[in-house]
């Protein structure tokens, strides 16, 4: 299916037992994408990730005894190419997906973290964040290089951050790149 080309997913808890869900933007591949998918398929895709987010949370917040503000995002624009930052359909594609997401789920988001920023990014987000609401742009976080590990240490702890990203997790073979969460 479409899974391998949406790189992330839940990797675990913030401090507040909130999912946080790591998304690899900068991996992506949007011409492999709609090379393999109409576009309407990918947003049934994005719509069935977002519902089982939904029903994690609401599971995560059952399981704690209280309701959850939402779920903590880290976006990694990591190797974000220029082509992709270019390419006007995927910009389209992230513009029409994150209004729907805003628009259909509006308080799922608690915060979101912007790790690896590139200057392609600013290319992007420059387009992009004209569509956001002030109400998603306020819980987002731009992290520095320098100082990703320090924010993201912040809301989650380091047993539950993975070891990519500045935390202790690996993978139960060592791998810090958490490939079986």
């Amino acid at each position: 299916g479409l899974s391998k080309y949406f790189p992330g997913g839940i990797i675990g808890v913030d401090k507040d037992q909130c999912p946080v869900k790591y998304f690899a933007f900068g991996s992506l591949d949007p011409k492999g994408v709609r090379k393999a998918a109409k576009f309407s398929d990918i947003v049934k895709h994005v719509i069935q990730i977002t519902e089982r987010e939904a029903l994690f949370l609401k599971k995560q917040s059952l399981k704690v005894g209280k309701e959850l503000p939402g779920s903590v995002y880290i976006v990694d624009f990591k190797d974000l190419p220029f082509s992709t930052a270019t390419d006007k359909k995927a910009i389209e594609h992230t513009i029409y997906l994150a209004k729907m997401y805003q628009d259909n789920y509006p308080e799922m988001l608690k915060s979101a973290y912007v790790i690896n920023i590139s200057p392609y990014f600013t290319l992007v987000f420059n387009i992009v964040k004209v569509f956001l609401a002030a109400s998603i742009m306020k819980k987002c976080h731009f992290c520095s290089r320098d100082d990703i590990k320090s924010k993201l240490l912040n809301v989650i702890d380091a047993d539950d951050l993975p070891a990519f990203l500045g935390g202790n997790k690996t993978d139960p073979d060592g791998n810090p790149l958490c490939l079986t969460f």
